[in-house]
């Protein structure tokens, strides 16, 4: 499948500030094309959230830019979960008989 850095909900998370300024006035002046030794991600259906697992700086260059496009094989497609379990907002459930599984887990507490 194929996502688009200019239209598709994509998660990088550069960490590096002097690596992010880099790579923006490189993409900010050219196009963006996939590195498939670099850039990789998954995508989790039905959701449509693709998380970036390697290239962060340079995939987030293309979503500030909206620029490029990134091939992926790694898909999971999780609705088949969407049967059996939920979630209450606190918890995640089993839908036949509500026990619960674990608690979500947040990454900030903040929401």
């Amino acid at each position: 499948m194929t996502v688009n850095l200019a239209k598709d909900c994509i998660l990088p998370v550069p960490w590096n500030t002097d690596r992010a300024k880099a790579i923006n006035k490189v993409i900010m002046q050219n196009d963006w094309e996939q590195d498939i030794t670099n850039h990789s991600i998954e995508l989790w259906l039905p959701i449509g959230v693709a998380f970036v697992l390697g290239g962060h700086h340079s995939i987030a260059a293309g979503v500030l830019y909206s620029k490029g496009n990134i091939i992926t094989d790694k898909i999971f497609d999780m609705k088949l979960l969407y049967d059996h379990f939920y979630c209450d907002g606190v918890d995640y459930r089993r839908k036949k008989n509500g026990q619960k599984i674990s608690k979500v887990f947040r990454i900030c507490n903040s929401f």
